[in-house]
């Protein structure tokens, strides 16, 4: 039997993003009605999504959902993105060579890398993508669709933490879901609060975190799915 509720799928990047966010955001929606979906990496930074392929592969991540569910699109009221920004939109000017970092550090004002031209290519990519995500409205051509942002990531943004060991981010995901289980006011007031929102309607906070070095500081519009919901 088909089933026939309607549900707001959360396209995320990992297994944390769903752990940190998953059970608050069901209960703020309602039970049954939030489904998660994690693409196994950022797709605006993989090298094989490029401006031609971005939506096929998006929407590819979504059948792949209702397939493996049982759902029909006719059941998804809502695709809901949420993306790290990564400091992708900073100037060159901002990258800083250190042979004693990785591939990428991040600080509020500059990203440092032992491969700037790594960097480069990645922020390329990545604010491309970003820009044709963020002005889409739909999905599979007639599922809504919506991209919000955590800047400069997840963690930076749960925890005031821009640097987080990947060994380290199930742990900081799971005291965030246990800080605001059951809290869920307390969570939308949080992430509502003037020091993380970015104020303005959806393309202003966009255009917001395009600026300047906002994609590198501890910015979100998700407060905004909330207000719009």
């Amino acid at each position: 039997m088909l089933k026939t509720k309607k549900i707001i799928l959360f396209i995320v990047e990992g297994i944390t993003d769903e752990a940190a966010l998953a059970g608050i955001l069901t209960k703020i929606i309602n039970n049954n009605e939030t489904r998660f979906y994690f693409t196994e990496g950022d797709i605006t930074s993989n090298n094989a999504t490029n401006p031609s392929n971005l939506k096929r592969k998006l929407g590819e991540h979504v059948k792949s959902f209702l397939e493996k569910y049982h759902f029909q699109k006719s059941n998804i009221r809502a695709v809901i993105h949420l993306l790290d920004t990564d400091g992708a939109f900073i100037d060159k000017q901002f990258l800083e060579n250190d042979d004693s970092c990785g591939e990428f550090y991040y600080t509020l004002n500059s990203i440092k890398s032992n491969d700037i031209s790594k960097v480069i290519e990645r922020n390329n990519r990545k604010s491309i993508l970003m820009d044709i995500l963020y002005k889409m409205d739909k999905i599979l051509s007639s599922v809504d669709y919506k991209a919000y942002y955590l800047s400069s990531n997840l963690e930076h943004v749960l925890h005031n933490k821009i640097n987080v060991p990947k060994n380290e981010k199930m742990k900081l995901a799971e005291e965030f879901d246990d800080m605001y289980c059951g809290k869920e006011i307390e969570f939308i007031n949080f992430i509502s609060n003037s020091s993380l929102a970015v104020s303005g309607n959806y393309i202003e906070t966009w255009e917001y975190i395009k600026r300047d070095l906002n994609s590198l500081n501890r910015f979100s519009n998700l407060h905004l799915f909330f207000q719009e919901s």
